[in-house]
C-alpha cells in the first residue's frame, strides 16, 4: 500500500482495492469511509465506476433496475451514493438527475437507518437549500 495517491495508478489500485472489499461486506463503514477519502485526491466525475459500483449495491437481490425508494438495506451504499451525487453538483458535473439520486437517498436512509434519522434528515435540508440557492 502506497499513500502517494496524486499517483493517478496508486489511486486507481487502491480504489479498486478498496471496492473488493466492499463487495467482501457490504455494510462495512470503514471501507465505504476509506474509499470516500481515497476520493479527496480525486472527482466523482473521473470516477463514475465508483458511483456505478454503489448503485449496484443498492440493488435488492434480482433486480437489474435501481430504484431508490425500494432499494436493499445498505446504509453505507446509499450514504455515499448520495454524498457523490451531492460532490457532483458542487464539482458543477452533475448528471441530469444528481439532485434527483441523492434526494432519494436521504429519504431512503431516513427510512432504513432510524438511529442517523436526524444526520439523514439534516443532509436532505442541506441538499435542497443548496437546490433552492441555485435557481
Amino acid at each position: 500500500m502506497s499513500d502517494n495517491f496524486e499517483n493517478a495508478k496508486v489511486l486507481d489500485d487502491e480504489i479498486k482495492f478498496t471496492l473488493t472489499y466492499i463487495k467482501a461486506a457490504v455494510n462495512n463503514a470503514s471501507s465505504w469511509s476509506y474509499l470516500s477519502g481515497l476520493m479527496d485526491f480525486s472527482t466523482y466525475a473521473e470516477h463514475p465506476e465508483i458511483i456505478d459500483f454503489a448503485k449496484e449495491c443498492c440493488l435488492p437481490a434480482g433486480t437489474k433496475e435501481l430504484d431508490i425508494s425500494k432499494s436493499a438495506e445498505t446504509p453505507q451504499a446509499l450514504a455515499f451514493l448520495a454524498e457523490a451525487n451531492v460532490a457532483l453538483i458542487d464539482e458543477k458535473k452533475a448528471v441530469a438527475n444528481s439532485l434527483q439520486i441523492a434526494r432519494a437517498c436521504y429519504e431512503r436512509l431516513i427510512a432504513v437507518d432510524p438511529i442517523r434519522r436526524r444526520l439523514w434528515n439534516h443532509k436532505l435540508l442541506e441538499l435542497l437549500n443548496l437546490n433552492a440557492g441555485s435557481l
